[in-house]
């Protein structure tokens, strides 16, 4: 018999496996419930996230070993706001002491993929500040635990927030079985071809506890209890599981450190009760060697200390994390293309918060004198709510479209909401001579304000504002109702229009566009509001008809000729032709088959028809042509499912061929995952482009990921990517590409299709209904129905270009960026033009800080290019000869290229300080120089 003090003499030298425990509550900004249910614990929902940080902060305190982290801002920020000084002091000293830690630091936990760069860099720039302001932090680890894939130009864009650690979750289950068996589940991430990296973790089972150790739910009794003569006793049975849980993960990583979180979705709402266990299961392992481990209270940061004083040797990542799959059948690629009209609305949402930012940014410095700092001030903080709603609209569950049905229109109905409570900043800026401002979207209905011209006479006034800071000259296209109407400048000038009859795609004049567009050219100065008005005529107008055509047509303009025959069209620019052939195509929802159980649903896309191929939607027929000084239109119908616009403008900076896709509501119930297709003669290698978040260009190959060949056995959906601004192949030394309108989901692919005479083509899916559920956690089957129970049609825009670089790309969606804002009011005869900067400039944005700051961002679209700061800024900010300014990092913060070196494999301490403020390194505008080498974003203070 051994002695028992040798025993635990032999027990205790083997190595202790050290645990790392991170309690957490993972907080959705709306999925099942809208935000303000979760918050509140209203409508009918258990959760409340009021109460789960209030417990936080309560169970903190009791004892100072304790940790947690939390990540979601905006939901922090609501809460924040309803304490007392009090509870408010003991958040700040629960922060400072390290025992709460802020991580991600987002307004939201924004997704990876259908967000557009600018978006991304919003949602953490609001974030920052509110740290900044309340706790005098800048959080540094990257924590995207939710998500349903990784982007390579986010890890880079937190890299250039001065990011230092990365949690992920989600990777596809290939990869993370060998990551797993290799012990690779912890690396350093390079996304671009600079030396930067990031150090990434993924966890290993997802972000919740490990069975036996959730201590709180509705659904969950269970405490550790150590007392073996109860019949309650648990602690053995608990340590078992945990034992063999933390057996697994210590397998999975290199260093004798792991990290284990405790929570899940919206727990800790009874902290004390996970607390209270913890506490006990830390104090139990500590007299029971045999299990071999050490539990410890611990936050990320304190994990990423302990595994940068290793000599680990890390490998290298390069690539992104798309698609995600968790089973082999199960591809998380169709959420790129869930509730288009609510991706539609997102993205009109954020041009229209940059647009504002810029009226209210440059109105105030042209009329510098005329504002106090109070107005100047105000008329800033009334813009916060809307930058904060766009932020939460990045949620992983919002732009997604992976929200409940009830969600998403919450999601449009704020957004409406939010739009309009800034107009009168729009009638300010017009020195209130127009007012009442209404906007509509032209491109589905009448507006209202043009329909009671009709009946009580009184002109409108059309008020047209350009955010961008070039001069823009483009045809608008409005709605009407009647031909007699006549539009004169400001001036009084009467302007050449063009009245189209307007032929509806759906027969349905309430729903659908109006009978007459009215085509209007304007040219329109950088950052300047110019004024029309709209009136009755005493004649009426000569309506452009469309004429039906024969087999075959065209149309062109000085760029693009389009030669037709039924849906087989030529296109021929700069001396290059390419044959396509468009056609209307769906996939049927797989419900589950001989293979597996899966269903197509909001997240997951798998096609359930024989052999992954599509099935034609409808024949085109009822072909008809309109060619006019202006613009030259194809117009026809598919079946009764949809029709199409095609169209080339003559006059205006774009000269891409457009082409509108009208899909009827699916009404069946079987369900459809409709796409349109680009069948075209030219070849690739089965490498095509797609953007990432509209910044770069990424290359990606038929089944192959992270550099790896792998043979899916979803052959389409395992090959869609989100693609948010566009889509394209090269051919040679040709390259055809696709622009969209919104983020959708899509690919390339070498003649799929083996009985097709074509080569290459791109298909992009433009509105999907699935009749179940993918069991993923929503429940209901995704369906598109407005609140009054009518089915929602879908319009969506692309535009074709052929080129000689997939980069041309860029500089076309240019055109398509802070598109032209309209408006329509009732007011006085006269009509201005307004001018708020007198030349145009290269900046990406501007905006007001406060009454002497003002934040500029710019992109850089090469490295060699220079931008003269002291030349561009001079006309457009007051005092400019002394002007100071100081470049930030990509959150906003200052100390831009201040941070400590990280050097992962050498051992030392990790130089983290979240506290550190970095310095403010201010130089005379006339003195300041920066290079536009790495990375293309770069942001600036300037005061003056």
């Amino acid at each position: 018999m051994i002695p028992l003090i040798v025993l635990i003499t032999v027990l205790a030298s083997v190595s202790a496996t050290i645990v790392h425990l991170i309690p957490h509550s993972h907080l959705d900004l709306g999925w099942l419930r809208t935000e303000d249910q979760y918050f509140y614990g209203c409508g009918g929902d258990p959760n409340n996230v009021y109460l789960i940080i209030s417990e936080i902060v309560s169970a903190l305190t009791v004892d100072y070993e304790r940790r947690a982290v939390l990540a979601e801002i905006g939901f922090l920020k609501k809460w924040w706001d309803l304490q007392t000084p009090a509870m408010k002091n003991q958040m700040k000293i629960l922060i400072k002491t390290g025992r709460l830690e802020i991580v991600n630091g987002g307004w939201s936990m924004p997704d990876e993929a259908c967000t557009n760069y600018m978006d991304l860099q919003e949602n953490f720039v609001i974030g920052h500040e509110f740290m900044r302001e309340e706790f005098g932090i800048t959080p540094k680890i990257g924590y995207q635990i939710d998500n349903f894939g990784h982007s390579a130009t986010f890890a880079e864009m937190l890299i250039e927030m001065g990011y230092q650690g990365l949690v992920l979750s989600r990777i596809h289950y290939h990869d993370k079985k060998e990551r797993t068996a290799n012990k690779e589940l912890e690396f350093t991430w390079h996304p671009s071809s600079t030396e930067k990296g990031i150090f990434t973790h993924i966890l290993y089972n997802h972000y919740s506890s490990p069975k036996s150790l959730h201590f709180e739910g509705l659904w969950i009794d269970n405490s550790f209890i150590t007392d073996k003569e109860s019949s309650c006793y648990t602690a053995e049975i608990i340590m078992k599981d945990l034992q063999n849980h933390v057996k697994g993960m210590a397998e999975a990583y290199k260093s004798d450190h792991i990290m284990l979180f405790i929570g899940d979705d919206f727990t800790l709402s009874s902290a004390e009760r996970t607390f209270g266990s913890l506490d006990l299961m830390i104090n139990y392992v500590k007299i029971h060697p045999e299990y071999e481990m050490e539990l410890r209270y611990s936050t990320i940061s304190q994990y990423f200390a302990e595994i940068y004083k290793t000599k680990e040797s890390w490998s290298c990542y390069k690539d992104d994390f798309f698609p995600y799959a968790d089973y082999p059948y199960s591809y998380w690629t169709g959420y790129y293309s869930s509730r288009p009209s609510l991706k539609l609305q997102i993205k009109k949402f954020a041009d229209y918060v940059r647009a504002t930012e810029r009226l209210v940014a440059h109105s105030s410095l042209n009329y510098y004198q005329n504002f106090t700092k109070e107005i100047t001030l105000n008329r800033v903080n009334k813009l916060k709510p809307l930058r904060e709603y766009l932020a939460l609209l990045q949620h992983h569950d919002a732009i997604t479209g992976t929200a409940r049905l009830e969600v998403s229109r919450n999601y449009a109905k704020k957004i409406t909401k939010l739009e309009d409570s800034v107009i009168h900043l729009y009638e300010e800026s017009l020195e209130n001579s127009v007012n009442s401002l209404v906007r509509c979207q032209l491109n589905s209905t009448i507006c209202p304000v043009l329909k009671d011209l009709e009946t009580d006479k009184t002109p409108v006034k059309l008020i047209v504002y350009n955010p961008k800071y070039i001069h823009t000259f483009e045809i608008l296209e409005i709605p009407i109702s009647t031909p007699n109407i006549q539009i004169t400048d400001e001036d009084k000038n009467l302007l050449d229009i063009q009245i189209l009859h307007d032929p509806s795609p759906f027969f349905n004049t309430e729903t659908s566009i109006g009978r007459y567009l009215l085509l209007l050219p304007i040219s329109i100065q950088a950052l300047c509001i110019r004024t029309f008005t709209i009136s009755l005529s005493d004649y009426s107008s000569s309506v452009l008809e469309y004429s039906l055509m024969a087999k075959s047509g065209s149309i062109s303009n000085q760029e693009y000729f389009i030669e037709f025959s039924t849906n087989n069209f030529t296109i021929v620019h700069d001396n290059k032709e390419i044959n396509i052939m468009m056609n209307y195509e769906y996939y049927s929802p797989n419900i589950g088959d001989e293979y597996d159980g899966q269903s197509s649903g909001i997240y997951i896309f798998r096609p359930g028809s024989p052999h992954y191929v599509s099935t034609a939607l409808c024949q085109f027929k009822n072909f008809k042509v309109i060619n006019t000084q202006w613009v030259e239109r194809i117009y026809f119908k598919c079946g009764s499912e949809a029709a199409t616009k095609i169209t080339l403008w003559k006059i205006g900076e774009n000269k891409l061929p457009n082409i509108e896709h009208y899909i009827k509501p699916i009404t069946d119930f079987e369900g459809k995952e409709i796409i349109v297709r680009y069948y075209t003669n030219w070849l690739h290698d089965d490498t095509f482009f797609i953007d990432s978040n509209g910044l770069k260009n990424i290359n990606k190959t038929w089944n192959v990921h992270g550099g790896q060949k792998f043979e899916t056995l979803e052959p389409i959906a395992g090959n869609y990517y989100a693609i948010t601004s566009h889509i394209g192949f090269e051919s040679g030394n040709r390259t055809f590409g696709v622009i969209v309108d919104r983020t959708q989901g899509g690919t390339a692919t070498q003649n799929f299709k083996k009985s097709s005479k074509h080569g290459s083509d791109v298909e992009i899916m433009l509105l999907r209904k699935c009749l179940r559920e993918d069991g993923r956690g929503i429940v209901f089957p995704l369906i598109e129905v407005a609140e009054d129970g009518t089915n929602l049609f879908v319009l969506s825009v692309h535009k074709l270009f052929i080129e000689n670089s997939p980069n041309k790309a860029f500089e076309l969606q240019k055109q398509s960026e802070n598109p032209l804002q309209l408006f329509f009011g009732k007011g006085e005869e006269y009509s201005k033009r307004y001018v708020m900067v007198n030349k145009e400039n290269n900046l990406l944005h501007m905006r007001l800080k406060d009454a002497n700051t003002v934040i500029v961002r710019i992109r850089c679209e090469s490295e060699d290019q220079d931008f003269n700061m002291a030349e561009i800024l001079k006309d457009i900010l007051p005092n400019s000869e002394t002007a100071r300014i100081g470049q930030l990092d990509l959150a906003e913060n200052k100390g831009y290229g201040q941070a400590a070196e990280m050097v992962w494999g050498e051992g030392g301490s990790w130089p983290y300080d979240y506290f550190s403020k970095g310095e403010k390194r201010w130089q005379n505008i006339e003195d300041f120089k920066f290079s536009c080498k790495g990375f293309p974003l770069k942001s600036f203070e300037v005061n003056f």
